[in-house]
Parts: C-alpha cells; structure tokens; sequence
C-alpha cells in the first residue's frame, strides 16, 4: 500500500495499461515468441559452433541457460506485478497458483540475474585467460570473486568487466606493437571482442535500465503503474533480444541460421504443387457443346 506520510506524484492510475490483465497478457505473447528463439539458439550453439570457437562454446551455451532461466522466471513462473516506488506488488505467474512464498520468488529472480550476470564475465574472464600474458595472472585463480560478486554483484560484476576489457585491450595492443601477434590474427580478436561486447551489452543494458527506473521512482516518490508495467514488459524482453544478437552478431551462427531458413524454402518449393493451368472451357474442346 501506498503510504499517507508522504507525497506521491501519480499518473495513469486509471489506465488499463496500468492493469495487471495488460501486464499478464503482453507477457504472455512475448513468452510465446521467445521460447521458439531460445530452442533455436539452443539448437545453433550445439551444432552449428565452428571448431575455432569450441573454447568459448560451453561458456555461451551457460550464458544462454541462464538467460532462459531468468526469462521464463520473470515471464512464466512469477511475472512481478510491481508498485514503486513502495517496492510492494504481487506475482501473477505460475509459481503463485502452486503456492509458493513471494520470498522465495525473490529470491529465485535474484539468483537468476546474479548468474547471468555472472555468466557474461565468464565470458570475459575466460578470454583473459587465453589471451593475455600477464606476469600477475595465475594470482586471479586464486580469488573467490563469486562470493563477493554474489552479495554485490551488480558494482563487483561492472568493475571486473571494465577491468578484463582493459586489460585484454591493452595486452592485444602491446602484443601488436612488439610484432608478437600478426596483423590478421589482430583483426581476429578485434572483430570476435566487438561481437562480445555486443552480444553482452545489449543484455546488461536490458538488466539495468530497470533496475535504474526503480531506483528513481524510489528517490523521487514517483508512482506511473502504466510504465511500470512497461519497465516489467521490458525486463521480459531480455531474453528474445539476447538470442536474437548472439545468433545475429556472430558470422557462423548468422549464416546457420540463413542456411536453415534456406534449405526449408528450397525444400518447401520443391513440394509446391505445380500450376495446372486454367480449366475453363475453351471452343476447342470437342467434349464441351458450343454456346447457342
């Protein structure tokens, strides 16, 4: 409930994008698209991953685990229904109708975000270790980030992707000058980082745009339960747009899924039926009579 102690500035209360029909219905469809484009992601990181890039396999196929999970947590298992800036509100998804705690889905929503957050550095960290020549390295084996990264994970995980950017800039570009690493395989790494930072950008922007509009409407007491819902609707589309940049922003998933697209409508061609042409009764057919 909203407090009586204090000032709120409200808008669109009576609005029915401020409704949680609206809210559960956009869910929903956007649920229904995104689950097809997880299984084809799926699909293309097991089988269309080229030998080059079976080092960073795994850590994709994780990144892209987690991603679902905290998708369908947030669009099937719990779809928050949120009242900010009172950081109250209820759940509207499956995990409701099975009577579990709303502790306990918080908690499930913040372990999923902390692991997919967590999964994107992994990306970064494990391109760090194959690419830099650091003397200090095999020291960072020895820290237990994830406990820290766990209880802050959103400051910790942001510096630490910061600092591998910075470090793995840096090493590519001493290694270039000292004639160490050719110009191809330069390029190389160049175009596979834009990729990840790509790839892994667009997610983190998607995770902390809301969290941003949270901590504003908190700061400022502001109350606008349509967008709101937005923000909810938005946070639900994570998981389709990080699909669709990682099969799109990486050139052998990009052309699998082209080839695929390819072959079905070759395939579907193949089995058109051909055109029979017009049946219409002509004068020249001796088994139909002439007008009168």
């Amino acid at each position: 409930m909203v407090s009586n102690t204090s000032e709120f500035t409200c808008h669109h209360v009576d609005s029915y994008y401020s409704t949680p029909e609206f809210l559960s219905l956009v869910v929903h469809m956007v649920t229904a698209v995104s689950i097809p484009t997880h299984i084809l992601g799926l699909y293309i990181i097991l089988t269309k991953t080229p030998s080059y890039m079976n080092s960073v396999k795994w850590y994709f196929l994780n990144l892209h685990i987690w991603i679902i999970i905290y998708d369908n947590m947030l669009g099937v298992l719990t779809i928050p229904y949120v009242i900010l800036p009172t950081w109250s509100g209820y759940t509207l998804g499956v995990l409701r109708h099975l009577g579990v705690s709303d502790i306990t889905m918080n908690v499930l929503i913040v372990l999923a975000c902390t692991n997919t957050l967590l999964s994107i550095l992994a990306i970064f960290e494990h391109r760090f270790h194959i690419v830099c020549t650091y003397s200090w390295k095999s020291k960072w084996e020895h820290f237990t980030y994830h406990l820290t990264s766990l209880v802050v994970f959103l400051l910790i995980g942001m510096a630490e992707f910061f600092g591998f950017l910075l470090c793995l800039v840096w090493n590519i570009l001493q290694r270039v000058r000292s004639k160490r690493m050719s110009q191809k395989t330069y390029e190389v790494h160049v175009k596979f980082f834009i990729a990840l930072l790509i790839q892994t950008g667009i997610p983190t922007v998607m995770l902390l745009i809301p969290l941003t509009y949270a901590w504003v409407s908190i700061l400022y007491n502001y109350y606008d339960q349509s967008f709101t819902n937005g923000v909810i609707i938005f946070e639900t589309l994570h998981g389709l747009c990080s699909t669709l940049v990682m099969i799109f922003i990486h050139a052998p998933y990009r052309q699998a899924l082209f080839s695929m697209v390819f072959r079905c409508y070759m395939r579907g061609d193949e089995y058109r039926p051909q055109s029979s042409g017009s049946v219409a009764p002509t004068q020249n057919n001796p088994n139909v009579p002439d007008k009168p």
